[in-house]
């Protein structure tokens, strides 16, 4: 053999563990197969992803809510909004949609934050055949939630509540259930009562 060439054969022979001549048929399979075992457990595990659900994301008296895009029917400005007397201030009014009178609710109200001026756009939510108007002063636009990365909700006063939990984001996933069915007027004042959810 030419001593410049590398003898391969040598080299893996030299590199590769040493067994034992002894080793019968039955003991060189359990040591492939052990060896195997340990490879396959090796392998890295795949990452699970978390929960993410697509969320409509809007702002109003200085936060950013959310709500399920999947309760979202639709974004409006309407022309009239009609008051309703001896309604609590948090209860904007009335509104035609889709052929029914929508009750519009103001989360500014219940944060305690002034009201907004000029024309309001309304977040309009169905579940269950009831419908429901929330103020918005701006729509940020659609994203997705990692519904098990959610924080406890922040306090919020009265729209507390109505939270289930923080993204990671800042903003604050509402609801709708707790919209909807949890809501009641009481002295002129609304309150929150406890609805488990769907």
């Amino acid at each position: 053999m030419n001593p410049n060439e590398l003898d391969v054969r040598a080299l893996s022979r030299s590199s590769a563990p040493a067994v034992p001549d002894t080793e019968t048929a039955a003991q060189r399979s359990d040591r492939i197969f052990a060896a195997r075992a340990r490879r396959l457990a090796e392998r890295e595990q795949p990452v699970r992803e978390p929960r993410g659900e697509s969320c409509l994301a809007f702002a109003v008296g200085g936060q950013t809510f959310l709500v399920p895009a999947q309760r979202v029917r639709a974004v409006i400005a309407p022309r009239h909004v009609n008051r309703l007397p001896c309604a609590p201030l948090a209860l904007s009014g009335v509104t035609e949609f889709g052929g029914k009178l929508v009750s519009l609710l103001s989360l500014a109200l219940l944060l305690g934050a002034p009201p907004s001026v000029g024309r309001l756009m309304y977040v309009m939510l169905e579940l269950k055949g009831v419908c429901l108007g929330l103020t918005a002063t701006q729509v940020v636009g659609l994203t997705t939630v990692a519904l098990e990365e959610l924080g406890p909700p922040a306090d919020l006063g009265e729209v507390t509540p109505l939270v289930i939990g923080l993204a990671s984001s800042g903003a604050h996933l509402l609801s709708v259930e707790r919209l909807m069915f949890g809501l009641r007027v009481r002295a002129s004042r609304l309150e929150v009562l406890g609805v488990d959810e769907p």
